[in-house]
């Protein structure tokens, strides 16, 4: 089997493993923006979804944990 070929199975693999929030990353980034943020940018994290996102104008550090709990970090 080639690399390309591989790295291709591994990816599809990765996106079909379940997250740890119950979402997928659309779903995630949907729930930040319906609780006021925006310009969210997360990625797959062991609680489920982190990264930041905009809101009232300050980048907020976010964690999307289980059943979809949203959580701004402090000092984000």
């Amino acid at each position: 089997m080639n690399y390309a070929l591989a790295a291709i199975v591994l990816l599809l693999m990765a996106c079909q493993r379940e997250n740890a929030s119950g979402l997928t990353q659309e779903q995630a980034e949907a729930k930040l923006l319906d609780q006021g943020y925006t310009y969210p940018t997360i990625g797959p994290s062991p609680e489920g979804y982190t990264g930041y996102a905009m809101r009232h104008g300050a980048k907020i550090k976010v964690t999307i944990g289980k059943h979809g709990a949203v959580t701004p970090e402090p000092g984000g």
